[in-house]
């Protein structure tokens, strides 16, 4: 038996009755030891030996294989499907690594069968390029096969110039068991018993000390001392262990090895009567089978996406699943600082914190015109907007309104627990908000919120590569969702938005948007008008980096507005980090980018000229000038 310098044969598999052949494997890693599997290897036709090992806490198989040309292709077929059944049961990762002489570059009934058989298992082959290369032909018949998802793994094949089979190699980069460690974080006790005595003592407060303060700064500042001692000392904060990721559950279950089982009676009697009726009998029972597979296929499917209750969220999960995609981790993130990757976590949150702030800034001034910005055609108005006090009634349907999730802003209130403790303080929530609205402010300790830096796409080390995702205080929440309501009760009323504008408004969508698109477009072409639509992407340009005071400065224009009332939005700026943007997480984001844009072009734009050259001077003498404009009105 060969030896390997470094390294120790672990497992291996020798003929008996013929000469040469065998399988053997090696490793330089202790935690590995053999699996006895010589009930499954047959000479020739399933030469196999195997190792196991862990990957990421998780138990690993390696099989190393061998099927000889002069093998028994059914006999292979047979013993793969056992042994894969077999060792599933028990190892959570399998890695399959040999020579099974078949080509699967080319469409074969091996191949077929050797795909169908994987599929079952989830398994799948890793390599795609030619392993044995001849004067004559080029094959791939050296394989690795695999349930490790490609994201964690990558394969290579190598020449290494020793024999007419190429090196197949398989690097996975999955930390092993000894380097993963217990991962621990700090999290309120929530549970249920916890928040009904947190309702208790809320109940018995009297909220005089709210009641009794000056300004509503002060008001919110006594709620969350008083609201987070009851908190602290009911719900308290407990280090808890993270679970880690379950492995994804299969679509196949028992049936479907029961029903495979069964398929495979049938066509061993086809095979071996050479009856017609038998092979009849075995052509209806594979339409059974196949019907049976994809049924239970699509069964997991539609259970995988349904089992939540955001069907978006749920169809997206799976989809990534299948696709291998990790979803983002604390740890992933390590963006470039100073030409150097640094994982200290301060340094990391202070980098990312810098880069947001002035971001926008730096893209405005590199989109700085000299167009002369102005209103076209803005609608007028005699009427003024005030924000009218809220009811208890109001703020409770709110709350009612608000979905349940566990997430919460800086101030570790979920809507959960706000929907739990709706009635225990909807008498001080009314009176707070209300006072904020007379003084026209918004409260400094709602403006605080976290910011989560998401991976999108690209270099993990480029800042500009990340999505920041804002959560805010759930009173911060609420108190906007009332704002909005009035901003959108007035410009409703009295129509200061156009019809045609259909972003962010009950009652309109992109459908309607199309719809209307088309309807116009028939019309132009009925009566024998030439039309061109005309598409633009300010993807660049979203309302985060939309200044509040270019909004609060158009509102006045147009609605006339009280100064307490536009004051409640130019307080929403954050002071300290000198940000004067409408924040993405922002609840009236929606309604004052709808102000900002409306009228922003006219709805259609005439040229006498038919002919197609002279159209495009004059589209794109238009283009050229309002462009300017638009870029200058957005960023302003």
């Amino acid at each position: 038996m060969y030896n390997l310098k470094n390294y120790v044969k672990v497992a291996s598999f020798c003929r008996t009755s013929y000469k040469g052949g065998g399988v053997a494997i090696f490793s330089n890693y202790k935690s590995t030891k053999a699996i006895n599997i010589t009930k499954y290897a047959i000479e020739l036709s399933f030469e196999a030996t195997a190792l196991e090992t862990k990957i990421a806490g998780n138990l690993c198989c390696v099989l190393g294989l061998y099927r000889s040309p002069n093998g028994i292709i059914k006999t292979f077929f047979e013993q793969l499907e056992d042994i894969i059944q077999h060792l599933s049961k028990t190892y959570a990762y399998l890695i399959i690594i040999g020579d099974l002489n078949i080509d699967t570059s080319k469409n074969t009934d091996n191949t077929k069968t050797l795909l169908d058989l994987l599929c079952i298992y989830n398994l799948k082959i890793k390599i795609d390029k030619p392993t044995r290369v001849t004067k004559h032909s080029e094959t791939i018949i050296d394989h690795v096969i695999t349930n490790i998802p490609t994201c964690y793994c990558d394969t290579q094949v190598i020449n290494s110039t020793l024999a007419d089979h190429f090196a197949i190699m398989i690097d996975i980069n999955i930390k092993t068991s000894d380097s993963v460690q217990k991962i621990w974080e700090m999290r309120r006790q929530n549970y249920p018993h916890n928040i009904n005595l947190l309702k208790k003592m809320l109940e018995a407060e009297n909220w005089e000390t709210i009641y009794a303060a000056k300004d509503a700064n002060t008001k919110w500042n006594q709620f969350y001392s008083l609201f987070n001692y009851y908190y602290d000392v009911t719900c308290p904060v407990s280090k808890r262990l993270v679970k880690q990721q379950q492995k994804r559950k299969s679509w196949v279950t028992g049936e479907v090895i029961h029903a495979r089982n069964n398929l495979r009676v049938y066509y061993d009697l086809s095979k071996q009567k050479n009856n017609e009726a038998y092979n009849t009998l075995y052509k209806i029972k594979k339409k059974e089978y196949c019907s049976f597979i994809r049924e239970t296929k699509a069964s997991f499917i539609r259970m995988s996406i349904d089992k939540g209750k955001n069907y978006s969220k749920g169809l997206w999960s799976f989809i990534n699943g299948e696709r291998g995609k990790v979803t983002n981790r604390a740890e992933d993130i390590c963006p470039l600082m100073s030409g150097k990757s640094n994982a200290n976590p301060l340094e990391v949150a202070n980098t990312f914190n810098r880069y947001y702030i002035t971001v926008a800034d730096e893209l405005i001034s590199q989109n700085k015109t000299n167009a002369v910005s102005k209103l076209l055609n803005p609608p007028h108005t005699n009427h003024t907007m005030v924000f009218i006090p809220t009811t208890d009634a109001e703020v409770s349907n709110l709350i009612k309104q608000l979905k349940i999730k566990h997430s919460s802003g800086l101030d570790g209130v979920t809507s959960h627990l706000i929907k739990e403790c709706r009635e225990c303080i909807l008498k001080p929530l009314t009176h707070m908000l209300n006072a904020a609205i007379e003084e026209g402010i918004f409260p400094d300790s709602l403006k605080v919120s976290k910011v989560k830096p998401i991976f999108k796409k690209g270099n993990r080390d480029e800042l500009g590569n990340y999505r920041p995702i804002s959560l805010i205080s759930t009173f911060a929440k609420i108190y906007e969702m009332i704002i909005k309501n009035r901003i959108v009760s007035f410009i409703t009323k009295y129509s200061i938005l156009h019809s045609s504008q259909h972003g962010f408004r009950e009652g309109k969508s992109t459908k309607t948007a199309s719809t209307d698109i088309i309807e116009h477009i028939l019309n132009l072409l009925d009566r024998q008008q030439k039309t061109c639509g005309i598409f633009m992407d300010l993807s660049k340009g979203n309302h985060d980096c939309t200044k509040i005071r270019f909004v609060v400065d158009k509102v006045r224009v147009i609605k006339k507005c009280k100064a307490a009332t536009m004051s409640v939005l130019e307080e929403r700026d954050i002071a300290n980090c000198q940000r004067m943007y409408i924040p993405g997480a922002y609840v009236c984001g929606d309604v004052l980018t709808n102000i900002k844009l409306f009228n922003a072009l006219p709805l259609h734009i005439k040229c006498g000229h038919t002919e197609l050259p002279k159209f495009k001077l004059v589209l794109k003498d238009y283009l050229t000038e309002k462009s300017y404009y638009i870029v200058d009105e957005y960023l302003k």
